[in-house]
C-alpha cells in the first residue's frame, strides 16, 4: 500500500508502532505489515492510497524504501505525488484492461521517485503500547 496524506494530520499504526502523518507524508507498506489508520482528535484528515499486489520487483523496491525511510517519507510538494495518484485514479476509472500496463508504469514511477528522490525522515514515535483492533 502507498498512502499520501494531503490535508490535516492522522495516525498510522504499523505493526504496533504509531506514527503521526502530516501533509506530504507518504507511507509505503508491504502487504504483510499490519496497519491501522486513525484520525487525530479534532482534525480533518485527507489522504489518497493505492493498494498494490505483491511481486518480486515490488518487494525489492519496498526493501530499498524501508532501508532509506522506515515506512514514511516527507515531501512538502504534495502536488508532485498527487500527479501520480490522479493519473492512476483516472486510468482505473476507465475500467478497461488496456490501461493495465500504463497503471503499472505509473505505480512503478511513483515508487522509483520515492526511493530515489525523497530525503531520509526521522519518524515521530508516539506510542507502541496501544493494541490494534
Amino acid at each position: 500500500m502507498i498512502n499520501l496524506t494531503t490535508k490535516g494530520r492522522g495516525i498510522i499504526e504499523i505493526d504496533g508502532v504509531q506514527f503521526i502523518l502530516k501533509p506530504g507524508d507518504i507511507v509505503f507498506l508491504h502487504n504483510s505489515n499490519h496497519h491501522i489508520l486513525k484520525k487525530m482528535p479534532g482534525e480533518d484528515w485527507e489522504f489518497s492510497f493505492i493498494h498494490i499486489f505483491e511481486s518480486s520487483l515490488i518487494s525489492r523496491m519496498y526493501q530499498a524504501f524501508i532501508t532509506k525511510n522506515n515506512y514514511i517519507s516527507s515531501n512538502n510538494d504534495i502536488s508532485f505525488y498527487l500527479t501520480f495518484f490522479n493519473k492512476i485514479g483516472n486510468l482505473l476509472a476507465q475500467k478497461q484492461d488496456k490501461y493495465e500496463l500504463e497503471i503499472s508504469i505509473q505505480i512503478y514511477s511513483l515508487i522509483l521517485n520515492l526511493i530515489s528522490s525523497v530525503p531520509q525522515k526521522e519518524n515521530l514515535k508516539i506510542s507502541s503500547s496501544i493494541s490494534g483492533i
